[in-house]
C-alpha cells in the first residue's frame, strides 16, 4: 500500500491582537480583539463588528471598521513611500527588526494619522501584520495590540 500525503498552503482566516496598554482610553476600547477574515468580523469581549475586507482583485491587503484603517499595498514597500486607503494616508517610515516570541523579523513601521490618535502598524512583508499601536494625539498612554500567533493578517 502507497500513502501518499499532500499538503497544501492555507491562508489564516483568524488573527487575533492582544492589547498591552490602555485599552479604555481608545475608539478600540478592549484587551484584544480577532479579525476574522471569512465572516468578515472583528470580534472582541464585548462585540461583534462587521470589518470591510479588500478583495484579491485590489492592489492592497487592507481591513477596516470604525476603529481601525489598515492598508498596505501588495507590490511591496520603500522608505518614504505614500498611499491612501479609507480617506487616509499611509506612509512606510522605515523597515526596523521586532522580536517575537523570542523571534527576530524584520518589519515595516506604517504610520497613519488619525484626528485623534497616530497609528503605526508593524508590518512584515512575509508574515503579515505583527502588532498596531495607537498614540493619543492628547497625551493619554499609548495602546499597543500584538498578534498572539507567528503570523498576522492576511498570511
Amino acid at each position: 500500500m502507497i500513502l501518499c500525503l499532500a499538503s497544501a498552503q492555507v491562508l489564516a482566516t483568524e488573527y487575533t491582537y492582544v492589547s498591552y496598554g490602555a485599552p479604555a482610553f481608545y475608539d478600540l476600547g478592549r484587551e484584544s480583539f480577532t479579525l476574522n477574515t471569512s465572516t468578515k468580523e472583528m470580534i472582541s469581549s464585548d462585540a461583534i463588528e462587521e470589518v470591510f475586507i479588500c478583495d484579491a482583485a485590489s492592489k492592497y491587503h487592507c481591513f477596516q471598521n470604525l476603529a481601525v484603517s489598515f492598508y498596505v499595498p501588495k507590490e511591496g514597500l520603500s522608505v518614504g513611500q505614500a498611499w491612501h486607503g479609507n480617506d487616509l494616508a499611509f506612509r512606510a517610515l522605515r523597515e526596523q527588526r521586532l522580536e517575537i516570541f523570542g523571534v527576530v523579523k524584520s518589519v515595516w513601521v506604517i504610520e497613519v494619522e488619525r484626528a485623534d490618535r497616530t497609528d503605526a502598524f508593524y508590518y512584515s512583508e512575509r508574515d503579515g501584520l505583527m502588532a498596531i499601536k495607537h498614540l493619543s494625539k492628547k497625551g493619554l498612554p499609548a495602546q499597543f495590540f500584538l498578534v498572539t500567533g507567528m503570523k498576522g493578517f492576511p498570511k
